[in-house]
This record gives C-alpha cells, structure tokens and sequence, in this order.
C-alpha cells in the first residue's frame, strides 16, 4: 500500500477526484461508460532522443533511473489523452480526448464511438 506522501499515489487521487465519467446507449440500446484518460508522466522518446552514449544521453538515463516518477513510452498522438469508452462486451479509445467531451450529447458520443478504435479488453477500472 502506497503512502499518503508518495507523489504517485497523489496523482492518482487527483486524477481519480477529477475524472470526468458519462454513461450513454448506442444505436443498438447497448450501454457504454466513457471517461478521460490522460497520462501524467509520459516518456517523449522518439526521434529527438540523443544517440546512445553521448553525455546527454547518460545524463538523461540517471535521471530517470533516480526519479521517482513512472514514466511510460507513448505512441505518437496519445500524449494529450484520450477518450475511453467501456461495454460488457467491448472496450474502445479516440484519440485526441475531444475537448469539452464531457458536455457532448450522447449523439456526440455514439459518432465519437463510431470513430473509436477497439482494444483488447482485459479488466475495467470502472465497476
């Protein structure tokens, strides 16, 4: 169990506390869940990232390793967040996060869902 100091379990309650959450039915009267996902520590790796050895480069990996932050390797697009959405039987992402999503109709919805990407369900963290 994490401590009330340790920064991650901090951003995760902050995250948690502000997370916007919708529940809407599609055309087909099944029922889906959407919320934000927005990554707080992100790894911006890519193509700007010093070669291996140089100065720079050793002096980047000793910061990571001393941080106490969890950082992860994003795709290219998905820095800024995106749009989760969750059924019984399915679980979808749109990126970007549409801005003010959580304002959106629910036939807003359905045509962000259509637009979404399938992903491999294998747990919710919305029950």
């Amino acid at each position: 169990m994490r401590r009330l100091s340790d920064p991650l379990a901090r951003s995760l309650r902050t995250s948690i506390a502000h997370m916007a959450y919708r529940e809407f039915k599609d055309q087909w009267g099944t029922e889906w869940k959407a919320w934000e996902t927005v990554p707080t520590s992100v790894e911006r790796r890519g193509t700007t990232t010093p070669p291996s050895g140089t100065p720079v480069a050793k002096a980047e990996r000793r910061k990571r390793e001393n941080s106490a932050e969890v950082r992860l390797r994003m795709r290219p697009g998905w820095e800024g967040g995106w749009l989760s959405f969750e059924s019984a039987m399915e679980k979808r992402r749109l990126v970007p996060l549409p801005g003010d999503w959580d304002k959106a109709t629910d036939e807003q919805l359905n045509a962000w869902l259509a637009e979404s990407k399938s992903f491999p369900k294998r747990g919710s963290f919305i029950e």
